[in-house]
């Protein structure tokens, strides 16, 4: 486990670490007697020696450790970060002897060298603040009490671990989710460092049978929660609907007549919806007002894919077609067909195909699925008015032409919620020829999507920073830029998938984080860091973006470059050093545009009648918009070509054929053209811009936030660019000082900048 800098919240480390004397052997050189071993058997003996052997030098530094942390605690020093160190040593010198003994032996083997490197780190930061040579970092914990929303965060009570003090400030909540393992350790969280779980069950624990009501699970829902207000450990609960009572689906047959991933009965049968409106009504008052819970999860991934047998599905169909269409000789005209009447438009079905019927049954999957989940939240909200709502929808579904028909918008589901709910992924790739040290782009947007659409807080409840069954050596310092830059995008609240082990290596548990000791203790480090800096970063969190990309549901379906040439505008504006928003079709005819100084349209060839009049005004008033391609706009929904006098006006195009980063150059050079201006920006030492390093600024109570992070794979030497009368530049993730304004930036590492001015 290659150990990073973050880890220390003590500063400077003597050069030569105290306890290298404990060190039995070179792991190096053990690695390399394991690998040329002669025989299995051979190797096996050589990783058992060597794990036991470490593992037990493991436990004499956690020893050490505790009677270090005796003295520290004597003195009242504040010890947030050792004790995320200590409970991981502490809980994982267990987890590897356990894998040890079931034969888990490469597992094993990574495992006790990242405790050993823990307990060694840990053991010379404690000696340090005990030395008086540095100064333990205190932490604002959260404090089990009632949550507000403002824009991108959390508010609630915290309590200072050195000085006591409570204060009501932002908040992030960060744990895990979302099974056994999460309820049994409520108690330990909050030393792993952490402040939330999700859990789940669903109606079929509720209604067993056709007769029974159960309160079992309620009941048991609430002895967690009481531990975990007692924790300081909120608690969001996954209602799950998917849970769905088989005796219903025998009763009811044609609920069955649905596809949509986890759900798996017709929501729009009313039947199904009698079933999970009682359950709801009888789970939400029993736990709605408890001080513990977070919010409530809607639905784990929904979906709508094939509902076309269902009769109820059918007539809603009918239904808004003729809302939208009128009637059939109007639908008819703009779908291009003869169908009889409006019972004889089909409903579609996979493979996606650009033609209007293919259109229409989009845009109404996405309204009658957000309606089903309205309608739950309606449901929640007249039991309990204040208690936050939210769905697990995946967020790269709007990024993937095939799934955007089958139901998720993010603006609908915002609508509908009070949080940004999602489900995503930011994975390492182990991958030497990608450009990129992790897969960051769909999260970003994802985020960046759903912050652009409702300024409300992200809550991704099923965070995947390890892709299932990979079981290849995950660095810390990405578990901690995933969590760090879901931060600065607008994640406010996320818990983890997954806190199980497993030793089935078919499992969708296998390589999880609680296999990995070095990760989880990153979990704990990164979010006490949040908490400590929390009214810098949301002041970065509530930044306005700027420059939108259009992001159209109609271009998705007529066009196949669309959302090729759109990932690529994000990527190179990414690196702009400017706050990025999305336009939508539903947000500029509702004249929610304004604010935005430039558009980008990235080859997006089609676009509703109403957002392109809006688009129009949007000229007419001052606004800006860039195409990247041609004939952008120069279709509307259904495909008809809009008449020359209804051209808008646009920059003039670039080719949509060019690379993220020849986008990049051109946006580059052009940014103060189109009226865009950086307070802080970035450059190389010849004072050129610098690829692949986001960065944005926000300003709070006259200083400036600077959040940089490098996603290359190699180290970047970057230039501060800043206003005349800022002179003091302080890392505030380390509290040093910066001398002079040439910065070094790690892979991955994000460094948060405070910039004073004089005074």
């Amino acid at each position: 486990m290659k150990r990073t800098a973050v880890f220390s919240r003590c500063l400077p480390m003597s050069a030569e670490n105290p306890t290298s004397n404990h060190l039995t052997a070179n792991p190096s050189s053990v690695k390399e007697q394991i690998v040329n071993a002669q025989t299995d058997q051979v190797k096996i003996a050589n990783i058992v020696s060597a794990v036991r052997a470490q593992l037990t030098e493991s436990q004499n530094l956690l020893d050490r450790l505790h009677q270090l942390a005796d003295q520290a605690r004597q003195q009242e020093l504040p010890l947030d970060y050792i004790e995320v160190s200590m409970s991981i040593l502490e809980n994982f010198i267990f987890y590897v002897y356990e894998d040890l003994d079931r034969g888990e032996y490469e597992r094993a083997l990574e495992g006790s060298y990242a405790l050993f490197e823990l307990a060694q780190i840990t053991i010379g930061e404690l000696d340090e603040i005990l030395a008086g040579h540095t100064t333990a970092m205190s932490v604002p914990r959260y404090q089990t009490s009632e949550i507000h929303i403002k824009g991108a965060s959390f508010y609630t009570l915290t309590k200072n671990s050195d000085s006591g003090l409570m204060a009501h400030r932002p908040v992030f909540f960060t744990g895990y989710g979302h099974f056994t393992q999460v309820r049994e350790d409520i108690e330990k969280f909050p030393s792993y460092g952490i402040n939330l779980i999700q859990v789940e069950f669903g109606p079929q624990r509720i209604f067993p049978d056709e007769e029974t009501i159960s309160n079992t699970e309620v009941e048991a829902f609430l002895k967690v929660l009481d531990r975990a207000a007692q924790s300081n450990v909120a608690v969001n609960l996954l209602i799950s609907p998917h849970y769905f009572p088989d005796w219903a689906l025998e009763k009811h047959p044609h609920l069955k007549q649905f596809e949509g991933g986890f759900l798996k009965f017709c929501i729009d049968a009313p039947e199904s919806r009698d079933i999970i409106e009682r359950f709801i009504r009888h789970v939400i008052p029993q736990i709605g007002n408890h001080p513990a819970l977070h919010s409530i999860c809607l639905t784990n991934e929904p979906m709508s894919r094939k509902s076309d047998q269902c009769t109820f599905t059918q007539a809603l169909w009918r239904d808004w077609l003729e809302a939208k269409h009128g009637d059939i000789e109007q639908l008819n005209h703009r779908h291009n067909a003869q169908y009889a009447d409006l019972t004889s438009v089909p409903i579609p079905q996979e493979p996606l195909q650009p033609i209007p019927l293919y259109y229409d049954w989009a845009i109404f999957n996405q309204e009658r699925l957000a309606a089903w989940h309205h309608w739950m939240a309606d449901c929640i909200h007249e039991i309990s008015p204040n208690l936050p709502v939210h769905a697990k929808v995946m967020i790269w579904m709007p990024f993937d032409r095939k799934q955007v028909m089958w139901g998720v918008d993010a603006e609908l589901f915002s609508d509908l919620s009070d949080l940004n709910g999602n489900d995503c992924g930011k994975w390492y790739p182990h991958d030497m020829a990608s450009e990129w040290e992790n897969e960051w782009q769909i999260e970003n947007m994802g985020y960046d999507l759903q912050r652009a659409v409702a300024d409300k807080p992200i809550f991704n409840s099923e965070n995947h920073l390890i892709r299932d069954r990979d079981v290849e050596d995950i660095p810390p310092v990405h578990i901690r830029n995933v969590l760090w830059q879901g931060a600065i995008h607008g994640q406010s609240a996320t818990t983890i998938w997954v806190w199980e082990r497993t030793f089935n290596p078919e499992s969708d548990f296998a390589g999880s984080i609680m296999h990995r000791p070095g990760c989880a203790a990153m979990v704990g480090m990164t979010h006490l860091d949040l908490m400590r800096v929390s009214e810098e970063v949301s002041a970065i969190q509530n930044l306005k973006p700027e420059i939108g990309i259009l992001y159209a549901t109609s271009s998705v379906i007529y066009s196949e470059a669309y959302l090729d040439v759109l990932k690529r505008t994000y990527e190179a504006l990414n690196f702009t050093g400017i706050k990025i928003g999305f336009v939508t079709e539903r947000m500029i005819e509702a004249e929610k545009i304004a604010d935005y100084k430039l558009i980008i349209i990235p080859q997006a060839t089609h676009i509703t009648a109403e957002a392109h009049q809006g688009l129009q005004r949007y000229v007419a008033s001052g606004g800006h918009l860039i195409a990247i391609g041609n004939e952008c706009l120069g279709h509307d929904a259904y495909d008809t070509t809009y008449d020359s006098e209804e051209t808008i006006h646009m920059h003039p195009s670039f080719s949509a054929d060019v690379s993220a980063r020849e986008l990049w150059e051109i946006f580059e050079a052009q940014l103060r053209d189109w009226g865009i201006n950086r307070i802080v920006s970035i450059t190389t030492e010849d004072e050129q811009p610098v690829w692949g390093v986001e960065y944005l600024t926000a300003q709070l109570q006259g200083r400036l936030i600077v959040n940089l992070v490098n996603y290359t794979r190699e180290i970047k030497q970057i230039y501060l660019q800043v206003p005349a009368g800022y002179h003091q530049i302080k890392n505030l993730l380390i509290d040093v000082e910066i001398q002079g304004r040439v910065i070094d930036l790690d892979v991955l590492e994000p460094i948060l900048l405070e910039l004073q001015w004089r005074s």
